[in-house]
């Protein structure tokens, strides 16, 4: 479920730190211009994929980013910068139909800038085309979300038939080697027994008097 509290000041280096996330390249990367919206799918350094939207609007720098973890699980958070202003939030996502939130996302984008200050008809054309280029974020995390559980379901198999392969080796070697100790202890076993019948008759043979 996402937090979003009302007023929630986002320090700059948070921003920037987000921004430089969003701006490295990787074979893997894209981003695309939706409008007066730039749409990004970078790596995460910490693993996973950030992706997001943003745009410049006057005084205003609006963006809002989704963050698909290497188990498939998703964060977000949404930032408005004005001068002296921020504000944004966001926390853990339901996992649910990230394409259904559109206008939740827009919802809290709006009064973010109304908490910075922005008249109404401002803040509206601030986030015009904001459905299109989110059409678009939401799919590629969609797709990356996908993939994220797919490759952890697999490396939990892999895992689980190595971790099944290990103790089925080490039961067998000790199979074999208690089995191995065994046979040795009755052959063994048996040739001291021959050995003492062997001297038992010997001596009986040699205490006898001659007749």
């Amino acid at each position: 479920m996402t937090v979003r509290p009302s007023a929630l000041v986002v320090p700059l280096a948070l921003l920037t730190a987000g921004a430089a996330l969003l701006a490295q390249t990787g074979e893997d990367d894209r981003r695309r211009a939706v409008g007066d919206w730039l749409v990004e799918d970078a790596a995460d350094p910490d693993g996973g994929r950030a992706i997001g939207l943003e745009r410049e609007f006057g005084d205003y720098q609006i963006s809002y980013k989704m963050w698909v973890r290497p188990d498939g699980s998703l964060t977000d958070m949404t930032t408005i910068v004005r001068l002296n202003c921020g504000q944004g939030g966001g926390g853990a996502m339901d996992g649910g139909d990230v394409a259904a939130r559109t206008n939740e996302i827009r919802g809290a984008l709006a009064a973010e800038l109304a908490d910075c200050e922005a008249p109404a008809d401002e803040a509206e054309a601030a986030l015009d085309g904001f459905g299109r280029a989110y059409a678009l974020a939401a799919s590629w995390v969609g797709e990356r979300a996908d993939q994220a559980r797919t490759a952890s379901a697999d490396m939990s198999m892999d895992m689980g038939s190595d971790v099944a392969m290990d103790m089925g080796s080490d039961v067998a070697m000790d199979m074999n080697m208690d089995m191995g100790m065994g046979t040795n202890m009755t052959m063994t076993n048996s040739s001291d027994l021959d050995a003492a019948d062997m001297n038992a008759a010997i001596d009986m043979n040699a205490t006898e008097p001659p007749e």
